[in-house]
């Protein structure tokens, strides 16, 4: 579920209410998160978070991605990765899984079981492209979903910068 809150608060919200299968999938922006978990945990975190005046939607996702539920596949995901060779970048690589520039070369299989199962660094990686002096950012997606989170987080950052979407519904 997307939820309006920061990374602490969903934490927290999620402890205070009991739902114990529930952890932050994602930190999209300073207070923007995806949380992740069993389906009745879902519904019953978004039920309280609109009793409490938040805003939060079930996202229409079948698989529990960046969740410990999905550690049971890591070892067929591991098994079933296409042989691969990192190589160092030529151009600037920022990473969603440690929210840092990378240089390429950790982009092993492991990276990429990361890539599924830990949580989706996005605040941190715009905050990085940010630092490296990036003021203009372009989400190629059919729906701009990210566009709401990256312009959040440019606010934040109190720096200027421009989000273009480049397509939508």
């Amino acid at each position: 579920a997307a939820v309006a809150m920061s990374e602490e608060a969903a934490r927290d919200f999620a402890r205070e209410h009991g739902l114990d299968g529930i952890c932050v999938a994602a930190i999209n922006a300073p207070n923007s998160v995806t949380v992740s978990g069993p389906r009745v945990e879902i519904k019953q975190f978004r039920e309280k978070a609109k009793k409490a005046q938040t805003a939060a939607f079930i996202l229409d996702i079948n698989y529990p991605f960046h969740h410990p539920i999905i550690d049971q596949a890591k070892k067929a995901f591991l098994a079933d990765i296409p042989d691969i060779a990192p190589r160092r970048s030529e151009l600037a690589y920022i990473s969603t899984v440690t929210g840092d520039r990378l240089d390429g070369t950790q982009l092993d299989p492991d990276y990429w079981w990361k890539n599924v199962r830990e949580p989706v660094r996005f605040q941190a990686a715009t905050e990085a492209a940010i630092e490296l002096g990036c003021t203009l950012f372009v989400e190629i997606s059919p729906r701009p979903i990210l566009a709401s989170y990256l312009k959040e987080t440019i606010k934040q950052a109190a720096t200027p910068g421009m989000v273009v979407p480049t397509l939508s519904r």
